[in-house]
């Protein structure tokens, strides 16, 4: 169980571990980057399995949270969720990198069948918590998440409509079919804002690193499925898997921390 001292633990850890975590990410990140630009056959595998990987450790943390969790059985069940959204997100990553080593780059792809698991069962988790702790969801709570979503939904349209030439039925269906993903990115960034804002218990400094690492993700998303429309997205081309990669380290973090804490 989670005593009132612990927020004031929390604290102090975060604060004692930040530095060495944020020089972890950025070595990672420029390490990915660089391999990007200068080993371009090497980083094809390095990023995937990566991304594999860290979706697995997730999930793993996630699932050992479900376990230990007793105090709540709703919140116990929100971490089962979220244990399987990463595992959908790493089956995800491992079907993208599969299909790109046999040649099949097609966009729209079968592996968008499990980011949409991913997606799906995330926000089952954000929005677990934040009715668990919200007495109630307000009409303002509403506009902060409407608010979030309508700027994501511009950002894109703004911009893939610029990569959009002759505007044939493939060109239109690759927009809107991008823009139903970047819809349930900019929900759970919404949500996880609107969670982080909330939430005034012990567990608020852990739920900010959490709704932080969900908005650089689903930030990512956005920018992913809008270059996506541009250019097109290549493995290490642009620093969209860095900072992947860096929010799930400060996920892992955050799970790590919570798992000492009850």
């Amino acid at each position: 169980m989670i005593s009132e001292n612990n927020n004031q633990i929390t604290l102090f850890v975060c604060k004692k571990y930040t530095p060495l975590i944020t020089i972890a990410v950025i070595a990672f990140s420029l390490s990915i980057w660089i391999g990007g630009e200068y080993h371009q056959d090497m980083t094809q595998w390095i990023i995937p399995s990566t991304a594999v990987i860290m979706g697995c450790s997730i999930a793993i943390y996630s699932y050992k949270l479900f376990n230990r969790y007793k105090s709540s059985e709703t919140i116990s069940s929100s971490f089962l969720i979220l244990s399987i959204a990463y595992f959908g997100y790493a089956i995800a990553e491992a079907l993208w990198a599969f299909l790109t080593y046999i040649g099949d780059e097609s966009y729209p792809s079968v592996a968008d069948i499990s980011y949409v698991i991913y997606f799906t069962f995330a926000i089952l988790f954000v929005g677990m918590t934040l009715v668990h702790y919200s007495s109630k969801i307000t009409r303002s709570n509403i506009l902060i998440i409407s608010g979030v979503m309508i700027t994501c939904l511009v950002f894109y349209t703004a911009l893939s409509l610029q990569g959009v030439e002759s505007y044939s039925f493939e060109e239109i269906g690759e927009f809107y079919y991008g823009g139903v993903f970047v819809t349930l990115a900019s929900l759970l960034m919404g949500m996880s804002i609107l969670t982080a804002y909330k939430l005034k218990n012990n567990l608020k400094i852990l739920w900010i690193i959490i709704a932080v690492v969900m908005t650089i993700n689903s930030m990512t998303d956005v920018w992913y499925y809008t270059i996506e429309n541009i250019v097109g997205y290549e493995y290490g081309s642009v620093p969209i898997d860095t900072a992947y990669f860096a929010g799930d380290i400060i996920l892992l973090f955050a799970l790590h921390l919570h798992r000492k804490l009850i």
